[in-house]
């Protein structure tokens, strides 16, 4: 991956850089599937890397620069015992939902990581924002929340809002 990280940057072709930040991305994801959570955040910190210097920058960069954040951010939750990592999670979480703020995936990891490090208050407002969705989507989105609460609770990460806003869905 570092040679073809090298070269990525090294070629005109921005293809290159595409597939290297596509494969940080897929990496991130694989090493949490596997319970391997501080390489999942050091490859969701790579790919946020190359999503910035991919040499394609004009098209969508805004919408690939939040993905990435959103990505350091879910995994940095997911390794929420170390304090510096959940502090991340806030502030990358943050910086996503600046670049847009919308009631998603993104948004939702950053709820997960304000809920985990006891701003309640702010994570609470997120999950509400999801009633407010259309009645197709909030059902996805609710589903997505209790998928990531299941996996935050087999990490070791339990909260009482878990199952507070879970009751409040009547899931």
């Amino acid at each position: 991956l570092a040679i073809r990280e090298g070269m990525a940057i090294s070629i005109e072709d921005p293809s290159w850089l595409a597939e290297v930040t596509e494969a940080y991305r897929r990496s991130s994801e694989l090493m949490l599937h596997i319970d391997r959570v501080d390489e999942a955040l050091e490859m969701a910190e790579q790919y946020l890397l190359a999503a910035s210097i991919n040499a394609d920058a004009d098209k969508d960069k805004a919408k690939r620069m939040r993905r990435a954040l959103g990505t350091v951010c879910w995994s940095a939750t997911n390794g929420a015992s170390n304090r510096k990592n959940l502090e991340r999670a806030i502030l990358v979480g943050k910086w996503a939902v600046d670049i847009e703020p919308r009631v998603d995936w993104i948004s939702l990891n950053y709820a997960h990581a304000l809920m985990l490090s006891g701003a309640s208050d702010a994570a609470r407002d997120i999950y509400h924002k999801i009633d407010k969705e259309s009645a197709e989507e909030a059902k996805k989105l609710k589903a997505q929340v209790l998928q990531d609460f299941d996996t935050l609770k087999r990490r070791g990460y339990g909260h009482i809002m878990m199952t507070e806003i879970q009751t409040e869905w009547g899931m």
